[in-house]
C-alpha cells in the first residue's frame, strides 16, 4: 500500500508547528494585562472573521476528520443524520447565546460557571457546574489526544515502525507539548490565531478529501454499490429502535454541544453583539460543507475496507488517503496537506479544550476553595500550571486508549447537558431559586450514571433504554424539576 513519505510529511508538519508557534508568540505579545479575563477571553476583542474561524475549529475537529468517519463506518447510510446533528449545535447556542453574551459584557464572566452561579449564588453549584463541565472537556481533550495518535499511527505508522518507533505514543507526547507551549504563552489569543491558520486548512483539506473520496475508486456510485455487495445492512433502511436512536443523538447534540466551556467562553469573547449573531448565523450552514464529505468518506471507506475491527474503524480516513495513493499517485503532496489538515484540526479543539479546562478549575474551583481573594497575576500563574498538569495526565491516559473515539463524545455530552437547565432557566426565569436548580442538577446527573452503571453490569440490555441516550433521560428528570420549581414559586407568590 502506498503512502506518504515520512520525512515530506514531518517536513511538512514542521512547517505548520512553526506557523502555530510564531501565533502562541504574537498572542503573549498582544497581551495587555496579566489577568483571567485578558488571558482567557483576549480582552472580548474576536471580531467577524477571528470569531467565525475559531468556533469553525473549535466544533470541527479530530471528531470530524477521525471519529465522525469512523462512525459513518460503522453505523451505515442512516448516519447522514450527523449534518443534522451538527447543525442542531448551533440551533442551540441560539437559544441562550445573544442574552448571555449581554448578560457577560456586564457581569465580567470569565466562564459558563460564572453565569450560573451569577443568577443562583450558590457554592455547592458552582463545584457541582463546575465539575460537570470538565468532564466533558476532559473527554473531548482526551478525544483529541486519542484522536492524533491514531492519526499518525494510521498513514506512518509502518514507516515509523520499520525503524522501531511508537508512533502513537510520541505523536500524543510531541504534539501535546506542543499544545501546551503555545497556549500558555498567548492564552485565548494565541488558540484564536492558530484556529484561524487551522480553521483555514480545515476547509481547504475536506474539499480536497471530498473532492477525491467521491470521484476515485469509480465514483460515488459504484462506492455504493460494493457496499450493497460487502454490507448491505449498513445501507439497508434504519430500524424504528436505531430512527429513535439518530433522534436521540440530534437532541443529545442540540443540548449537549451547546454546552462547549470552550464555546461559551468564546461566544464571550466576541467584540458585540452583532458579530456574534453574524457567526452564529454563518455556522448554521457549516455542517453542508464539513459534515456532510465526512460522511460520504466514511461510506467510500466502507466499500473498500469492509471488515476493520471498531478500533481500527477510526482510522478509516488515513487508510482512505492511502489507498488513494495507490490509484492516483498524483495527488500526493494534497494528501500531504489533507493530512495536516486533520493534525491542525484535532489539535484546534484539543488546544481550547485545555484552555477552557484550565480556566474552569482556576476560577471555579481553585479561587472559591483554596484562595478565596486572590490577585490576578497569582490566578494567571494558576492557570498556566494546570494547563501543563492537565496535559501531563491525559497524554498518560492516552497512551494507553481502549476505547473509540465516539464512545467518548457520547459521554461527554450525556453529562455537559445536565448543566443546561441552569443556563436556560436562569436566563429567562426570575422564579426558579437555587435548591431547585441544584437539585435537578444532582437528579439529572444521578439518573444518567445509574443508567450507564446499570448497562455496565448487565442489569440493561444497553445505556440507551427505549434507544435513547441516559443523559437525555437525566436532562428529562433534571427540566422537570426545574418547572416545578417554577411553578411551585409562583403558587408560594400568588
Amino acid at each position: 500500500m502506498e503512502t506518504v513519505a515520512g520525512p515530506d510529511l514531518l517536513a511538512a508538519l514542521g512547517v505548520y508547528l512553526v506557523a502555530v508557534m510564531v501565533a502562541g508568540w504574537l498572542g503573549k505579545k498582544a497581551q495587555r494585562e496579566k489577568s483571567l479575563s485578558d488571558f482567557f477571553l483576549a480582552g472580548r476583542s474576536f471580531g467577524f472573521g477571528v470569531l467565525f474561524l475559531t468556533l469553525y475549529a473549535s466544533q470541527y475537529s479530530g471528531n470530524t476528520f477521525m471519529a465522525f468517519p469512523g462512525e459513518t463506518y460503522r453505523f451505515g447510510i442512516g448516519y447522514i443524520y450527523s449534518v443534522a446533528m451538527m447543525m442542531s449545535i448551533v440551533l442551540g447556542y441560539m437559544l441562550f447565546a445573544p442574552r448571555l453574551v449581554l448578560r457577560a459584557r456586564e457581569r465580567g464572566y470569565v466562564t459558563p460557571t460564572d453565569a450560573i452561579v451569577d443568577r443562583f449564588p450558590s457554592p455547592t453549584i458552582r463545584v457541582v457546574s463546575a465539575l460537570l463541565l470538565c468532564w466533558g472537556l476532559v473527554n473531548y481533550l482526551l478525544a483529541q489526544l486519542v484522536a492524533i495518535g491514531r492519526a499518525m499511527e494510521g498513514i506512518l505508522g509502518p514507516w515509523f515502525a520499520a525503524r522501531g518507533i511508537d508512533i502513537y505514543f510520541w505523536a500524543v507526547v510531541f504534539l501535546a507539548l506542543a499544545m501546551v507551549v503555545y497556549e500558555t504563552l498567548g492564552g485565548m489569543r494565541a488558540v484564536a490565531w492558530t484556529d484561524v491558520i487551522q480553521g483555514s486548512m480545515l476547509l481547504l483539506g475536506l474539499v480536497i478529501i471530498a473532492f477525491f473520496a467521491v470521484t476515485e475508486f469509480g465514483g460515488l456510485a459504484e462506492s455504493m454499490r460494493q457496499v450493497q455487495i460487502q454490507a448491505p445492512k449498513r445501507i439497508a433502511l434504519p430500524s424504528w429502535g436505531v430512527r429513535r436512536q439518530m433522534l436521540s443523538g440530534i437532541v443529545l447534540l442540540f443540548f449537549g454541544a451547546a454546552m462547549y466551556p470552550h464555546a461559551i467562553q468564546r461566544l464571550y469573547a466576541s467584540k458585540d453583539l452583532r458579530t456574534l449573531k453574524k457567526s452564529l448565523a454563518t455556522m448554521v450552514f457549516l455542517p453542508l460543507v464539513s459534515t456532510l464529505p465526512v460522511f460520504l468518506l466514511g461510506m467510500v471507506a466502507l466499500s473498500q475496507f469492509p471488515d476493520l475491527s471498531r478500533r481500527d474503524s477510526d482510522t478509516v480516513t488515513t487508510l482512505l488517503l492511502a489507498r488513494l495513493l495507490e490509484v492516483q499517485p498524483g495527488i500526493y503532496w494534497a494528501v500531504v496537506v489533507v493530512f495536516v489538515a486533520a493534525i491542525a484540526a484535532i489539535m484546534s479543539t484539543a488546544d481550547s479544550a485545555l484552555l477552557s479546562l484550565s480556566s474552569s478549575i482556576t476560577q471555579d474551583l481553585y479561587r472559591p476553595l483554596f484562595r478565596r481573594e486572590p490577585d490576578q497575576q497569582h490566578l494567571y500563574f494558576v492557570g498556566k500550571v494546570v494547563s501543563w498538569a492537565i496535559m501531563v495526565v491525559l497524554v498518560v491516559i492516552a497512551a494507553d486508549a481502549k476505547f473509540t473515539l465516539w464512545k467518548l463524545l457520547e459521554l461527554k455530552f450525556e453529562f455537559l447537558m445536565q448543566v443546561f437547565p441552569a443556563f436556560a432557566f436562569g436566563l429567562y426565569s426570575k422564579r426558579l431559586t437555587s435548591s431547585w436548580v441544584l437539585a435537578g442538577m444532582l437528579a439529572g446527573t444521578g439518573l444518567s450514571l445509574s443508567i450507564h452503571i446499570a448497562a455496565t453490569y448487565g442489569l440493561l440490555s444497553g445505556p440507551k433504554p427505549w434507544d435513547i441516550h441516559a443523559g437525555l433521560w437525566g436532562l428529562l428528570l433534571n427540566s422537570t424539576i426545574c418547572a416545578a420549581g417554577i411553578f411551585f414559586s409562583r403558587h408560594t407568590t400568588e
